[in-house]
Formats: structure tokens, C-alpha cells, sequence
């Protein structure tokens, strides 16, 4: 028999090597994005009676819900202007088959808001677990209760753990999972608004604290005092933004065909903007010019209306400025010439509550006919 000390467990510590050693090259806040992937795929069908190439390709877009900058090659059984029906056509189109998963740091977010919390880990053994922390900085008082409470979907956590290789979401070693940055009580939440509120900008900084969650093995985490993002411009920045709320009881849900949507009516008239004079003095506008406009916004609506109830996601002010579900329209571009115009008031009422307009570079694409 074991030379064994009685009521004491027989336990042999782990060996340590490169087999069960993982290290933790980084953790960050992200958003994620989805990139979609596309095949080439070969789609046979009759054409009607009547079609022609241009009119099969459309009804073929319109079928496979596609883009027609999507095809790639059209090719007929026959040759043939118009199609006596039954004739088999070929066409080769881009069909998506998969998103491909990043994720991109950010620095700002909002109280409420869902985030990434990701980490990067080489290594295939072992478990981290990391906690949120605030970094008061020169402030006398902390926003958060150290380690912040957080929720992933409605359960409510004050740490994340990755099971190194298990848990894996983007190959070869990036590990993710989604929160929301708030607790999960009303009063909680209240509270948290309340020291917000005491802040001059409304903001609190958070970083994050990494420890080994299984001692069976070895995790390096070299960072020093194993924290992350804890240094000027790395911290993410929480902001807690109440713009709209004093506007929430007189939002109205109305209808436009049969599609339902939110709308507020706005209460300033184009009629009664306070800077027509100046306008016309320095020429920016004439006075028949004027006269047009306020007849037209009798029919479109307030300086201050919004609404998200036809095919946009959002239609706004006395000219209906628009942005469609791509992101894109006329309310972007101005959102953009005021960016670049008066940059620090673009912070103050657009970036602080999370509004972000960005330019885009599009490469020229090459017209082909198939």
C-alpha cells in the first residue's frame, strides 16, 4: 500500500508542456462582420415563349433573388431573338453559400448596447476567464461596481469564459461572444444612469481582467497585471446618451399601405425657421426659392419629423431626406457634408449617440454584356 496521509486525496499536479500550454495574445472589444461568400453556380431554364435575353435574365434575377451584376455568363441551348417557349438557357450566376465572420475593435459604445468581447489564443488546452473592469481615471467616483455586470442574451454574468479550441468561432484562434452592456435589473440600470448623469460627458472607460480558469493547465497571459486595453485610446469608451427619450410618448405608430411604422410629426414648420433673412442676404437662397420650399414641405413635413414606416429605414425633416436599408440615400450625404463642416458639432449630436456616416471607396467596375 501508498505511503498515503489518511482523509487526504491522492492528487498528482499536471506536467507542464507545450502540450497543455496555451497563451493569450490579446482581448478587445469588436463589432462583428459578416462578408458574404459567393460560388459560381450553373442554373438550367426554359425560356417562355415570346422572351428574349433580356427579358429571361430579368425574370431569372427576379426568381433567385439576386443582383443582375451577379451573372456571370449567359448561354442558350439555340440562338434565337425571341423565344418560341421550351428553348434551354444556361446561366452561370454568383450564389451566396456562406458569411465569413471578422471582427473589428472599437473604442465608443453605448450604455444598452451589444458588443463583441473577443480573444485571441493560441494553443489548444485550458479555459480563460475575463472580467470587465472601469478605469476611474481622475474621476472621484467610479460609474461601475468593479467587475461590471453584463448580459449575455437575458442572464446576467460578470465574467466570460472561452474554452481554448472548443469554443473557437473564427479559425485559426479567435474566440467571441456577444453582450450586452448593461445588468440585468431595472433599478440597476437606473442607478448606472444616475452616476452617468453626474459626469460632465457622460462617459465611464472599461478594460478587461484575464485569469486561468482551469489549473489543470498552463495559460501565459503576459500582459502586464493581466489586463487589456488598459491604456490611453485602447479603453473602450461607454457613453450613456438619453437623446429621443423626452420624444417617446409622442412617437405614433401609423400606416402606410399596409405596412405599419413609427412616426413624429415634428412640431417646427419650414415657414418658421429663424435663419431665412440671413439665407437670402448672403445669397444662399432667393426669396422665390423660399416660397417653394415652405409650399413643398406642406406636403412632406416638419423640420423635426421623422418616420420609418414606407420601403426606407428612416425619412427625415421638411425634405424627406432618406436612408435606405443599404445604409445609403440623401441623408447620409448631408450627414457627411455636415461632418466635414463642422466637425466637433457632428460629434457633439451625431457620433456621441452612436449616428456614424463614412465614406466609401468603391472600385470603378467594368461594364460587360453576357
Amino acid at each position: 500500500m501508498a505511503n498515503v496521509e489518511f482523509g487526504k486525496p491522492r492528487f498528482q499536479p499536471p506536467v507542464m508542456n507545450d502540450e497543455n500550454m496555451s497563451e493569450v495574445t490579446a482581448v478587445y472589444f469588436a463589432k462583428r462582420i459578416l462578408t458574404p461568400v459567393y460560388e459560381n453556380t450553373e442554373e438550367v431554364i426554359t425560356a417562355k415563349k415570346g422572351e428574349n435575353k433580356k427579358k429571361i435574365k430579368a425574370r431569372f434575377v427576379t426568381e433567385q433573388k439576386i443582383k443582375k451584376e451577379d451573372l456571370v455568363n449567359y448561354e442558350a441551348e439555340t440562338n434565337f431573338e425571341k423565344a418560341k417557349g421550351g428553348e434551354k438557357v444556361t446561366i452561370t450566376y454568383k450564389k451566396k453559400v456562406r458569411d465569413s465572420i471578422s471582427f473589428k475593435k472599437i473604442t465608443k459604445a453605448k450604455i444598452k448596447e451589444k458588443v463583441w468581447v473577443v480573444a485571441t489564443c493560441n494553443g489548444t488546452t485550458g479555459k480563460l476567464s475575463v472580467e470587465i473592469n472601469e478605469n476611474k481615471l481622475t474621476n472621484t467616483e467610479a460609474v461601475y461596481d468593479n467587475p461590471v455586470k453584463f448580459l449575455v442574451e437575458e442572464e446576467e454574468k460578470t465574467k466570460i469564459e472561452f474554452e481554448i479550441y472548443k469554443d473557437i468561432i473564427v479559425t485559426p484562434n479567435t474566440y467571441a461572444k456577444e453582450i450586452t452592456l448593461q445588468p440585468k435589473s431595472k433599478e440597476d440600470v437606473k442607478t448606472l444612469i444616475d452616476k452617468f448623469n453626474k459626469r460632465t460627458d457622460k462617459n465611464a472607460f472599461l478594460y478587461f481582467k484575464a485569469e486561468n480558469a482551469d489549473a489543470t493547465y498552463q495559460l501565459k497571459i503576459f500582459e502586464e497585471n493581466k489586463e487589456f486595453i488598459n491604456k490611453d485610446g485602447e479603453r473602450l469608451e461607454v457613453k450613456y446618451c438619453n437623446c429621443g427619450e423626452k420624444y417617446r410618448e409622442t412617437v405614433e405608430c401609423t400606416r402606410y399601405g399596409s405596412i405599419y411604422g413609427p412616426a413624429y410629426w415634428g412640431e417646427l414648420p419650414l415657414k418658421d425657421f429663424p435663419k431665412w433673412d440671413d439665407l437670402i442676404k448672403n445669397s444662399i437662397i432667393t426669396i422665390d426659392e423660399k416660397s417653394i420650399l415652405i409650399a413643398m414641405s406642406e406636403n412632406e413635413g416638419k423640420l423635426d419629423s421623422i418616420q420609418s414606416y414606407d420601403s426606407e429605414i428612416l425619412t427625415a425633416g421638411a425634405m424627406q431626406k432618406t436612408i435606405n436599408p443599404e445604409g445609403y440615400g440623401e441623408l447620409p450625404i448631408q450627414f457627411w457634408e455636415f461632418k466635414k463642416s463642422y466637425p466637433e458639432k457632428y460629434i457633439l449630436y451625431l457620433e456621441n449617440c452612436n449616428w456614424k456616416v463614412e465614406e466609401e471607396k468603391k472600385e470603378k467596375k467594368i461594364k460587360k454584356e453576357l
